[in-house]
């Protein structure tokens, strides 16, 4: 497993990324807009699973060697909610019941994912107080990206999702954690 976190994050987690620069406009469109619109479900599917595989499973290995306190139902729960997202398409056309569901489902996962790692942050902020940084300036700047842009774009979620990626895989490489 351990190549495979290299694999991952350095080919499959690239490639996946940089496939939405062929595919459309970052700056206007999302990979939502990719999957549904343009006719690209295969790719939205891997896009997702590989950025919500790392999500999980590095912040999975933080949680256990750290020794931090973490509900892993709850986890898995959140993680599960953001990949099914996508089984809810977002589209013209539709009726608003699945465009609503595809939002909400991928927003409290994710607010759930960030409030996850706030609440870890917020009871070891003095030994983990570089990597709570980390965390808050990927989080600001996709808030940032997307409130310039006007709404969630590709450039946002590709920017969250791997940033957050090579922020815990480099966690995860850490040699000495200090619980």
């Amino acid at each position: 497993m351990k190549y495979f976190k290299w694999v991952h994050i350095l080919l499959i987690e690239l490639l996946v990324n940089f496939m939405a620069f062929y595919y459309t406009d970052v700056f206007v469109y999302n990979q939502t807009y990719i999957g549904n619109v343009l006719g690209h479900p295969f790719y939205l599917c891997l896009w997702t699973i590989s950025s919500v595989f790392g999500l999980y499973y590095y912040s999975k290995i933080i949680f256990d060697s750290c020794k931090l306190p973490y509900h892993s139902f709850l986890h898995a729960l959140i993680h599960i909610g953001m990949t099914i997202s996508i089984v809810f398409p977002y589209q013209d056309g539709l009726k608003n019941w699945t465009n609503n569901l595809h939002v909400w489902i991928a927003g409290i996962c994710i607010i759930g994912f960030i409030i996850e790692w706030i609440y870890i942050f917020s009871k070891y902020y003095f030994i983990y107080q570089k990597e709570c940084f980390i965390f808050l300036m990927i989080l600001m700047i996709s808030l940032f990206i997307m409130l310039v842009l006007d709404h969630i774009t590709s450039i946002c979620e590709i920017f969250f999702t791997y940033g957050m990626n090579i922020f815990l895989f480099i966690w995860t490489n850490k040699k000495k954690n200090p619980l």
